[in-house]
């Protein structure tokens, strides 16, 4: 009764509000007949979800003087559900209204961003009298999802082309434009298989409701020379491979005010390999030392030598040490103490701990604590506790200034703080000083940062005794940066007092804003005005004529950008006012530059504007202009820049000095050429000056020659010419005698000098500790025998991917790892044409080594994977067995009384799983269902998946039994596909006949079955998860167990979770095994049952919404 009340109060307030609505719309809609009979909906458009019900109400008026009989006919759109009848005769009577509720609501798959028509009619004696329309707007919801089976792609290397697949899925309610947009790194570029061309960073794709697309490209890796220096710098686990990333963006259209934009963005990273590497330095514990010695200006009186050694080591507990040694030798006999170095450092950094000793210094702005000394830190949670000590020149003799600091940071989500304090005893300056700083940043919000922090210095003058001179400083800054959508903003500022030691007499202040009008206009602005007057001291008295220098610099940049060019226009004034001069500049600066991934690079900018000296009594705006650009292709370079007037403060004190206005012209060029297999390299180098100021000239070159020997030795040689012009002009002579100048002439001159320099450079391993390191050989062949060894007449398998990792579970404790949690290091390499791969000096421990192709085997197949244990220098074989080949197809039956709509039977996976391990092998079916896939010899259960047929069919049988042996090479396997509403019927009298069979050559053999029944031809082993067959929920929550996909894993592998969660097993798109939980209701729930996974050794446990089934 209560419940039958509350729907009769709903109604009659829908029913009143919509009453009310609908005579405040000003009769937009409603409906005047001739007959006099009005009617119109309370609304004229609404907008509802997919799920939703939408509700109205039809207000129909007799304005005539007699009752009315009439016919009520509303027609909703088709297939959706109208509550009521849709028909029914009604009775209005004279000078009456009367109203009726409407309410549908939408078929299941209603299309989305899409509006559609209820319509209403009144009619009398079978003609139509009026009519009312209501438009409903179903909101397009918009869920399409973007996958990429693959992440990491290898190139062969006999090939520079991999291919890679996006497949993309519309499970909206709305047709979706996508836009693809693709981004190489400029070493690959994508290329279009039938033209070749590399034209396809950016496409388009429609997508309609509930359909997917897979999108198949190609991506070429440019030829690339191999150069000996370019891995100068990359430590040997890497050495000759490379990773080049693609980047990808997915974005949908937004229409209007309808919808919103999604982006989804992900990367695959191409690599190609090499078939060696070295995993340690040398084959015993070491640190690496690079070792080079370089002779200057041979053949002269004047020739000196450098000797560099450095190195950088990081340990397994991923701890650096860092060190370096410079000793520079300008005399041609025996110096012991030239050894001991111009230069030393050595650096040791751990994550709760460093060091360093040698030539240090502080790092902090004003500080001139730097010399020879130790610095120390620690880490304590997140704070730094440091200090250092230091003397100069020397750490034990002659030194004439020592001090000593201190500091303290922390780093916090939101706050960063910097404390600093120093202490120096200068002898050469007379002076003792102290200061100390504070500084502090904090985030207030996700883009907006503040900036403040102050400082205090203290020093004493001691030139005179008795009469000390004692100064005081102070100091401050405050800044502020952050974004504002399109807007960002940046403000500075900062003040020294004039005897505030680390910023005498200095203070600053400086913004800038950067507004983006669009993805082509930039507009921004800048200023700032920076004044230095401090006060000096010579010889502890203040110098009366104190140096003053006053600067300020505006501008406003407009910047657009069309594809790869860019192009800014700057208005700038800028002004300058010191000591010798004061003068203030305005013009206008442009700047061109393309961005551009390929070898061709082209930069330029120019100025041109006016200067004023404002001193200068009669003086007028001077001209100036500036050019510079540079140009870049591969390894050529060439960079010019030209200047017309007194352009920089110190040509100007010169020009309004001599009246003379001055040009110049640099000019640099380089070039690398490599020859001889590429062990030969000349540098060539020109630098050329030129200013019309007394004509002078100066021209410089230096090319140098390298040799790379195969041993890792390099060796130069350069050769440097250099020559000097300059032409005649008068200057003043001042003779100090008379006080007096006399006008002389400076006749032109010239000079030029050759030098010639050798150097060697070369790396070598320092040993460390007796710990041994082995050479290990993975060979993987063609097993024609089967017996599991590489007899003679077995060739190794190029471009097979073989792949080392420590096994972890066994030689890895807590204790022998920083990082426990840390990902295993997977070293990977690509067999050569003898099928074999090379890695030097492997740390002795248990490994696991799994090989897998790299292009089409036909029909090999890589044995079981193998565990290992490295003690000593072996060959590893890894035996190739010949497989079978199993085809097939669906074969479909239709009821009989189908609509006959077609059935798309491809890209369904089927699945070959070896019943005694658990290895998977797998394919798609084309459009027509049929499918081919290999698999060596063994116990098999052929897999179909059932879950990406729609609810209308089933299979008749799935997971049937195979047994491949070396007997046969062909298999065929066919599935019954049928249609639900037609009832099968099998006799259990008469033994049906299995869709299998086996031929070798053209000879068919058919099997019989010897159950009784095809539907218990399932194959059960209680040693593994049993596959489910779940579908996608994605309002469900699960518990991803493993990252990825993996090998199938039997049920002892979840022990230790039997009691906290249920697991299920399906078969993933690339063939392997996905496990996860039962399905949960609530994520919080979900977040819950993780974290008791995750303590129970799980660690890559994660929640997911069940959305990740393959369909």
């Amino acid at each position: 009764m209560i419940a039958n009340s509350k729907k009769y109060w709903l109604t009659l307030a829908i029913i009143i509000t919509c009453f009310l609505q609908g005579f405040s719309q000003d009769g937009k809609t409603l409906n005047v007949n001739a007959y006099g009979i009005n009617m119109n909906f309370a609304i004229d458009r609404s907008k509802i979800k997919s799920n939703e019900l939408a509700t109205n109400v039809l207000r129909i008026i007799n304005n005539t003087n007699k009752d009315m009989e009439l016919m009520l006919q509303i027609t909703p759109p088709a297939a959706w559900k109208i509550f009521g009848e849709e028909g029914q005769k009604i009775t209005i009577k004279a000078k009456d209204s009367a109203f009726y509720p409407v309410r549908v609501r939408p078929y299941s798959d209603v299309k989305g961003n899409t509006n559609y028509v209820v319509n209403a009619f009144l009619s009398s004696e079978s003609f139509t009298i009026t009519n009312a329309i209501w438009y409903i707007e179903v909101n397009k919801l918009s869920q399409w999802n973007v996958y990429t089976p693959e992440n990491k792609i290898y190139f062969s290397r006999n090939n520079d082309t991999a291919y890679f697949e996006i497949r993309l899925s519309n499970n909206g309610n709305s047709d979706e434009a996508l836009q693809v947009s693709l981004f190489p790194e400029k070493e690959i570029e994508l290329v279009n298989l039938q033209t070749q061309s590399s034209n396809l960073n950016e496409f388009s794709v429609f997508l309609k409701v509930g359909k997917d697309t897979t999108i198949r490209l190609a991506l070429r890796n440019k030829t690339e020379e191999f150069l000996p220096e370019s891995n100068a710098n990359i430590s040997n686990e890497n050495e000759n491979s490379k990773v080049y990333r693609l980047k990808i963006k997915v974005t949908n259209e937004r229409v209007a005010d309808r919808g919103t934009t999604k982006l989804w963005t992900g990367n695959i990273d191409f690599l190609k390999l090499p078939n060696s590497t070295k995993i340690m330095d040398a084959s015993v514990e070491s640190v690496p030392m690079t070792v080079e010695l370089n002779t200057y200006d041979m053949l002269s009186q004047t020739t000196y030598s450098s000797l560099n050694i450095f190195g950088s080591k990081t340990f397994t507990n991923n701890s650096i040490l860092t060190y370096y040694y410079q000793a520079d030798f300008v005399k041609n006999e025996i110096d012991l103490k030239s050894y001991l170095g111009n230069y030393v450092f050595l650096n040791y950094t751990h994550k709760r701990f460093a060091f360093e000793l040698g030539d240090i210094g502080s790092n902090r702005p004003g500080s001139t604590l730097n010399g020879k000394g130790i610095k120390a830190s620690v880490n304590v949670g997140s704070n730094i506790i440091g200090g250092l000590f230091i003397r100069k020149p020397k750490l034990f003799d002659n030194y004439y200034a020592e001090g000593f600091g201190g500091y303290h940071t922390f780093k916090g989500k939101k706050l960063y703080i910097d404390n600093y304090y120093q202490h120096i005893n200068n002898d050469w300056n007379k002076v003792v000083g102290d200061f100390g700083t504070s500084d502090w940043n904090y985030q207030v919000a996700r883009n907006q940062m503040i900036r403040f922090g102050g400082g205090y210095s203290l020093e004493n003058l001691n030139w005179v005794t008795g009469a000390e001179k004692k100064l005081t400083g102070y100091g401050w800054k405050i800044g502020y940066s952050g974004n504002f959508k399109k807007l960002s903003f940046t403000a500075n500022s900062y003040y020294g007092s004039k005897d505030y030691s680390p910023l005498r007499g200095t203070f600053s202040i400086s913004s800038s804003a950067r507004y983006r009008i669009n993805q082509q206009y930039t507009l921004s602005a800048s200023g700032y005005r920076f004044n230095f007057n401090p006060n000096i001291y010579t010889f502890g008295r203040l110098t009366n004529d104190s140096l003053y220098n006053i600067q300020d610099n505006y501008s406003l940049k407009l910047s657009y950008q069309k594809e790869q060019n860019v192009f800014i226009f700057q208005p700038t004034y800028y002004t300058v006012n010191s000591n010798p001069i004061e003068s203030s500049t305005a013009g206008m600066a442009f700047e061109y530059r393309r961005l551009s991934k390929t070898s061709f690079k082209f930069y330029t900018t120019a100025f041109a504007g006016y200067t004023k000296f404002q001193r200068v009594a009669g003086s007028k705006d001077i001209f100036v202009t500036y050019v510079q650009s540079s140009l870049r292709y591969k390894r050529f370079q060439f960079n010019t820049r030209y200047y017309y007037g007194p352009y920089y403060t110190i040509e100007q004190v010169d020009y309004i000095r001599t009246k003379i206005n001055p040009q110049k012209i640099y000019t640099t060029l380089f070039y690398d050429y490599w020859f001889l297999d590429n062990k030969m390299k000349i540098n060539f180098n020109i630098n050329h000056f030129y200013t019309t100021i007394h004509d002078r000239n100066q021209f410089i070159t230096r090319p140098e020659l390298f040799y790379y020997a195969p041993n890792g030795f390099r060796f130069s040689l350069y050769a440097r010419y250099m020559f000097y012009g300059e032409g005649a002009y008068t200057r003043n002579q001042y003779h100090a005698e008379s006080n007096t100048y006399t006008e002389e002439i400076v006749p032109e001159s010239t000079s030029n000098r050759f030098e010639f320099g050798a150097g060697i450079k070369f790396n070598v391993n320092m040993p460390t500790g007796l710990k041994r390191f082995y050479k290990v050989n993975v060979i993987a062949f063609r097993d024609l025998n089967g017996n599991g060894v590489q007899d003679p007449n077995e060739k190794g398998i190029t471009e097979m991917l073989i792949m080392l990792c420590k096994n972890d579970t066994i030689t890895n404790t807590p204790e022998s790892s920083e990082d426990f949690n840390a990902p295993v290091k997977v070293y990977e390499l690509v067999t050569n044409s003898k099928g074999m791969v090379e890695y030097d000096n492997l740390p002795m421990g248990d490994y696991v080594i799994t090989a897998k192709p790299l292009t089409t085997m036909g029909g090999w197949f890589d044995g079981k994977t193998f565990y290992r244990t490295i003690d000593k220098n072996k060959t590893i074989y890894i035996p190739l067995s010949k497989g079978a080949r199993i085809s097939g197809g669906i074969l479909m039956e239709r009821a009989k009384y189908t609509d006959n709509k077609s059935v798309f039977l491809g890209n369904i996976r089927v699945t070959a799983m070896n019943v005694d391990n658990g290895k998977t092998f797998s394919t798609l079916t084309d459009k027509d269902g049929l499918f081919v896939l290999f698999a060596p010899n063994g116990n098999y259960q052929i897999i179909i998946n059932d879950a990406a047929i729609g609810s209308r069919f089933e299979f008749l049988q799935n997971n049937i039994p195979l047994n491949v042996t070396k007997d046969f090479e062909n298999y065929n396997v066919s599935f019954y596909l049928v249609e639900k509403e037609r009832t099968m019927r099998i006799s259990n009298t008469n033994k049906p006949v299995m869709p299998i069979q086996r031929s070798t050559q053209n000879k068919q053999i058919t099997t019989e079955d010897t159950s009784a029944n095809i539907a218990d031809r399932e194959i059960i082993d209680t040693a593994y998860i049993p596959i489910s067959n779940i579908k996608n929920d994605s309002s469900k929550w699960v518990v991803k167990i493993f990252e990825g996909e993996g090998s199938r894993e039997t049920a002892a592998t979840f022990k230790a979770i039997n009691d906290i969660a249920t697991i299920n097993c399906v078969i993933g798109v690339q063939g392997g095994y996905i496990y996860f939980t039962e399905t949960l209701d609530k994520k919080s729930t979900a977040n819950k049952l993780m974290k008791r996974i995750i303590k129970s050794g799980f660690k890559d446990a994660k929640v997911v919404p069940l959305d990740f089934i393959n369909q």
